[in-house]
């Protein structure tokens, strides 16, 4: 999660707590005085967090304010994968926490725009996608949704599938 800001004159830096709905307030990290942006790494999927950012003099910091930033946080699918299989491409991934729902995007070929393809069940860690022609390439990427509180970034895109005949054996 990123956190920004305004810039405060005067100051020798910034620190930031956050909070959950069912936390107190605990110091998440503090920046320079030139920087208005803190990245948060430590942030667990499916979680509602609360933001506050305090400017500090020397060793003092200005008591924390009573507004904040509120944030839901969606960790995109990870280790998505696509494969060939008899009469299709099957897309799979890493469930999110928090997601209720996966929406699929497809690229065919490199000159096209992705597009969306499906949308599962947030129980689901697969698409079987049946409109496919042999012999094209297909790029994919996953988004988790949380469908009350947002979404997350693009999962990675797959490397390019070429839809094959497959054959079985007797």
């Amino acid at each position: 999660i990123k956190v920004s800001w305004e810039a405060v004159e005067g100051v020798d830096g910034y620190y930031i707590y956050r909070k959950t709905e069912n936390s107190d307030w605990e110091k998440a990290g503090g920046v320079a005085k030139t920087l208005t942006t803190f990245e948060d790494k430590g942030a667990k999927s499916g979680q509602t967090y609360f933001y506050c950012v305090t400017p500090c003099i020397g060793n003092s910091e200005s008591s924390k304010v009573a507004s904040f930033q509120s944030c839901y946080y969606l960790k995109a699918p990870q280790r998505v994968a696509a494969v060939n299989t008899k009469d299709a491409i099957k897309v799979s991934w890493a469930a999110s926490v928090g997601a209720t729902e996966y929406q699929i995007y497809r690229q065919d070929g490199l000159t096209t725009a992705s597009y969306l393809v499906g949308t599962v069940d947030g129980g689901e860690t697969q698409y079987i996608d049946n409109n496919v022609n042999i012999g094209d390439v297909y790029y994919y990427y996953v988004k988790a949704i949380n469908k009350a509180k947002g979404e997350s970034f693009n999962s990675e895109t797959t490397p390019g599938v070429k839809r094959i005949e497959c054959v079985e054996r007797i």
